[in-house]
């Protein structure tokens, strides 16, 4: 069975371009828009699943931060909240928002990759991350 990678970004050709990279690396990808969708899929599987199977789930999510609704590191917060903690990889065309990583809990389970990035890039960071 296929590691299913969550990717959360509102930028349509992004989020199809980072799923197909991760399709290519052998992993399944489902997607989301921003973090509230990402939590609504979340939540989902939380009311039919217990809550070892979420984890088993996902093997990581790759999340943009900037984002209308919910941005990525609201959603991380949230899930953390929720006692979740996923390996996420966060995207963003703001070097600035790097720094806003600090908040989160979870340090060490996440990475940064600032937009634009390559795809040898992306590889190298998503397969070490996502193992």
């Amino acid at each position: 069975m296929k590691k299913k990678i969550l990717v959360v970004e509102d930028d349509s050709a992004i989020r199809e371009l980072i799923s197909e990279i991760l399709e290519m690396e052998g992993f399944s990808v489902e997607s989301a828009k921003n973090g509230r969708e990402a939590l609504r899929k979340i939540s989902e599987l939380e009311r039919k699943s217990s809550v070892q199977d979420v984890r088993k789930e996902y093997a990581g999510i790759v999340s943009d931060i900037d984002m209308p609704e919910m941005s990525g590191i609201e959603f991380a917060k949230e899930m953390e909240k929720r006692g979740r903690y996923f390996p996420i990889l966060f995207i963003s065309g703001n070097p600035m928002n790097k720094e806003r990583l600090k908040d989160l809990k979870q340090t060490g389970n996440y990475s940064f990759l600032g937009k634009p990035f390559t795809i040898k890039n992306f590889y190298a960071v998503s397969k070490k991350l996502f193992k």
